[in-house]
């Protein structure tokens, strides 16, 4: 395997260790790289309706590169289990927002989705995807939903590469961001562009 990390853990300087640090040392005794970055975070407040979460694993495409092949089956299945564990621990943590009243696009009061954790998915050079987590689904529900979000991301990474040119032009007029929920009423994952994203949350 390549020496090119698979997956960036962005965390807060002074968030509690038990809750990431087994990302990087548990999967790099694999051989599957994973780096740890710290950020400043503290006392966060939104000023927009797409808000970071306080923790995110970013899937770097060196990780779909992998997994996607046929000698990798056991690497996947552990590399899963670890992002789950992951998933299940942060989301575990509530966080609350401080919204700026200057701010246009202001959360609405149905907004669900965790503020403590996400994961992007970096698919190509032109498409990336956030997967959002709702706070109202039980751990043994998520736990079953993150099967299928796997298995949505490798699609959509496999549909990129045969379907997208990997040329990047020098604007962002061809980049496409994604956001990746789960739909609770038909047990599947909803692929959301950002526009659609505004009208399900913004506040009215």
């Amino acid at each position: 395997m390549n020496n090119e990390e698979m997956i960036f853990i962005a965390v807060p300087k002074d968030y509690p260790e038990d809750l990431y640090g087994f990302m990087e040392r548990d999967l790099n005794s694999l051989n599957f790289k994973v780096k740890t970055i710290y950020t400043n975070n503290g006392v966060m407040a939104g000023i927009e309706w797409a808000l970071p979460t306080v923790v995110t694993a970013y899937l770097l495409k060196p990780f779909f590169e992998t997994i996607l092949k046929e000698a990798a089956k056991d690497l996947y299945s552990a590399v899963k289990l670890k992002l789950k564990d992951f998933i299940s621990k942060n989301r575990a943590r509530k966080y609350k927002y401080i919204t700026a009243t200057a701010s246009v696009e202001k959360l609405s009061g149905n907004y669900n989705q965790s503020i403590t954790v996400s994961l992007e998915a970096f698919l190509h050079p032109k498409v990336k995807v956030k997967v959002l987590f709702d706070e109202s689904v039980s751990d043994d529900d998520m736990d079953a939903m993150l099967e299928g979000m796997f298995e949505v991301l490798k699609y959509i990474y496999s549909e990129c590469q045969k379907n997208i040119p990997e040329e990047v032009s020098e604007t962002d007029d061809d980049k496409l961001d994604l956001f990746l929920l789960a739909n609770l009423d038909s047990q599947t994952w909803e692929i959301l562009t950002q526009k659609q994203m505004v009208e399900r949350y913004k506040r009215k």
